[in-house]
């Protein structure tokens, strides 16, 4: 063979691997190629919202002072007894009161005008006397309700004992000799409150 021949046979078999080549890239070309399977994330999740606190209003304290104590201008009366007493009766006449019922002065109707111990005029229905020592005078009794005032004194009055006044002898002989519970009225100071309560 010579040079002319080998560089035919050369060029034809380079056409043929050419076209070969070609038939096979257009093949690999039309073949469908498997995708790769994708990895599907999962979403992430939605975060809820957070809560917002709802805040209360502070409630509003008021404080009051509370009231002083003061005492209260009117007194309180409560009556308080002094326990059971001997009481008997007296008039203005010697029989009664001995020399101090000599000479006694009268009034402007002619009755005899009895001053006690205390200097004061003897009133019946007021006036009694007492234990000093126990009852000063100016002590004011209450006797079944009655009201009397120690105003007088006696050698034998002594302890829990009362000689009641009355202007007529027959009239404290009638009285004779009784017990009764006395009474006097003690007046007291209470305390109250203000009533000048400011919010």
């Amino acid at each position: 063979m010579n040079y002319k021949h080998l560089c035919l046979v050369n060029l034809f078999i380079g056409i043929i691997a050419a076209f070969g080549l070609g038939v096979m890239v257009g093949s690999l070309a039309n073949t469908p190629t498997t995708a790769e399977p994708s990895i599907s994330m999962p979403a992430s999740p939605t975060p809820e919202p957070t809560p917002t606190a709802t805040l209360e209003p502070t409630p509003t304290v008021t404080f009051v002072p509370r009231p002083s104590p003061v005492p209260d201008p009117r007194p309180r009366e409560i009556w308080v007894s002094l326990g059971e007493f001997k009481l008997t009766a007296y008039c203005g006449c010697t029989k009664c009161c001995g020399k101090w019922g000599i000479n006694r002065p009268l009034d402007a109707d002619g009755r005899p005008m009895v001053y006690t111990a205390n200097q004061s005029i003897a009133v019946e229905g007021l006036t009694v006397a007492a234990d000093i020592s126990l009852l000063p005078y100016g002590t004011v009794l209450y006797i079944d309700g009655h009201k009397y005032v120690v105003q007088d004194c006696g050698s034998a009055i002594k302890g829990k004992k009362l000689d009641i006044y009355f202007e007529h002898h027959s009239d404290a002989w009638a009285f004779g000799v009784k017990h009764r519970e006395v009474y006097i009225i003690k007046r007291i100071i209470t305390q109250r409150s203000t009533n000048d309560e400011r919010a």
